[in-house]
């Protein structure tokens, strides 16, 4: 019977407990997610006191990590402790993005996944009580319209050609200051430009940088630089208009109005980087003019990094993991080829559910090195995907291929794996003890299918098991989820139940 073990850590990653043999131990793995294991303790056992909400655990099978991450409930009925988790992947939760955010448009996806672990702290000024307390005022006017900034009158009743107020931030301990973004009501003739400057202490300032402008503030805003804690930022109001008349027919001009300013820093994340696969052929889709090929753009408001690594994975196909050290492993392919058989037999159950073309592509056209109309470029077809199921496009871009040769050579590799669908299937009961080495998540196995002797090559993308008194429970969606048919209509990939139950299938 396989061997299970707990390692209790605290927040630095040192053990400080440990439970040889757990109750029941049980986890999930699913690809691309943030799943939960458990297991159970005797109430008397020495290290249940340090079993709180919050502690870090590593579930070990046979002395190798399987899975890790916190404590999010504990039952204390019984003589036995439950104690349930949610692995590490569910830390990527705590990193959320600005409102708005479209900074990595056009970055290779790898340095958008490093950059992305980076947490975010961000301060804004937006309101009277702020604009008051600003360190500078220099004709400006914060009581015409409360909670905006817009430049004072003179004596005639004109507007100051040029005003500026000054705001100071403490960030404490960052990495980088990144960008300052503000809301503004500008025209052709009223203008808003900013400046800032930067001090470890708060009393000896570096010197201003030069003033910033940006056409879209509220969004794009102007990159800073430097990680000392304190900034100071200057916004400067402008007007070229101070004789238009207004309602009354009175000479005051036009002034901007600045409505709030935001100043977006970066700090450690919970979670590092383990290794992270280089992406020179999977670039984020650039945004607005520089958006030529009307790809799909990503603008994210206030989202959490777990959803965005899940949407990058799934539109570009990579997959990542997070391990007990808090790292992240990202890439095309995290897991091994294993030299495992599956078929069914009387203690094994595999059953197929049939096959998915989500993915499939028997039209491809391939781009190789180069760029613009010097790119080289090929359309492969497999006519026999063809004849069966019509033409579906697809593209396929190799940067390393810089002649035709290569890039119909690596072309073809891609297109016999995408042009026929993709068999799915469950296997339940399944005997890993008997298996000459170990396979979980990311794995590749062949699996017989019993029914039309299809052998087909796939891959582990859920893992559930549980020790029990009898022995190990394993359960493997093989190109697909172990979902069952609860989970499925919750996630709308099926029609909620009608009175008459639901459709076939």
């Amino acid at each position: 019977m396989a061997r299970y073990t707990v390692d209790i850590l605290d927040n630095n990653g040192q053990r400080i407990g440990f439970i040889p043999a757990p109750v029941s131990p049980s986890y999930r793995r699913r690809h691309n997610q943030a799943t939960s294991f458990s297991f159970g303790v005797l109430l008397d056992h020495d290290v249940a006191p340090l079993l709180t909400y919050g502690t870090r655990c590593i579930l070990r099978r046979e002395g190798v990590e399987r899975v890790a991450g916190t404590i999010t409930r504990r039952d204390v009925s019984g003589q036995v402790m439950r104690i349930e988790c949610i692995t590490d992947e569910a830390l990527l939760r705590d990193i959320v993005t600005p409102a708005d955010w479209n900074y990595w448009a056009g970055w290779e996806l790898g340095d958008a996944v490093r950059d992305l672990l980076m947490d975010f702290e961000i301060q804004a000024r937006n309101t009277l009580e702020d604009w008051v307390a600003a360190i500078e005022k220099v004709d400006v006017d914060l009581t015409t319209m409360p909670g905006k900034v817009v430049l004072a009158k003179g004596s005639t009743g004109r507007y100051k050609s040029h005003g500026y107020i000054t705001l100071q931030f403490d960030f404490g301990q960052i990495s980088r200051y990144q960008m300052l973004r503000w809301s503004e009501d500008v025209g052709e003739q009223v203008r808003i430009k900013a400046q800032f400057r930067t001090s470890a202490d708060g009393t000896s300032w570096g010197a201003w940088s030069q003033e910033l402008q940006s056409v879209f503030p509220s969004e794009d805003g102007v990159a800073l630089t430097g990680n000392e804690r304190h900034i100071q930022v200057k916004m400067h109001l402008y007007t070229d208009n101070t004789s238009e008349k207004d309602a009354n027919g009175v000479p005051t001009g036009y002034t901007p109005v600045l409505s709030g300013v935001e100043v977006i820093a970066r700090k450690p994340g919970p979670v590092t980087e383990g290794v992270i696969e280089a992406t020179p052929d999977v670039t984020i889709p650039a945004y607005r003019s520089e958006n030529e090929d009307q790809k799909e753009t990503y603008s994210f408001n206030r989202e959490n990094a777990l959803r965005i690594l899940q949407t990058w994975c799934e539109d570009h196909g990579y997959e990542f993991r997070v391990d007990g050290q808090r790292r992240l492993y990202f890439g095309k392919d995290l897991g091994a080829v294993r030299q495992v058989v599956l078929r069914r037999t009387t203690n094994m159950d595999v059953k197929s559910l049939g096959d998915s073309a989500d993915k499939l592509a028997n039209v491809l056209h391939c781009y190789g090195a180069g760029d613009g109309p010097a790119q080289i470029r090929t359309i492969l077809r497999d006519q026999d995907s063809i004849d069966v199921y019509g033409e579906r496009l697809g593209t396929f871009d190799d940067s390393s291929a810089d002649t035709l040769e290569k890039l119909i050579e690596s072309g073809n590799k891609h297109l016999a794996k995408v042009a026929q669908p993709e068999p799915q299937f469950v296997a339940h009961h399944v005997p890993v003890h008997e298996f000459g080495e170990d396979i979980q998540l990311y794995d590749t196995v062949t699996v017989v299918d019993p029914k039309s002797g299809l052998v087909a090559s796939v891959r582990i993308l859920d893992e559930e098991r549980q020790l029990t008194t009898s022995g190990e429970e394993v359960s493997l969606g093989l190109n697909c989820d172990l979902d069952n048919i609860i989970e499925r209509i919750v996630k709308g990939r099926l029609p909620r139940p009608r009175p008459g139950g639901l459709p076939p299938e």
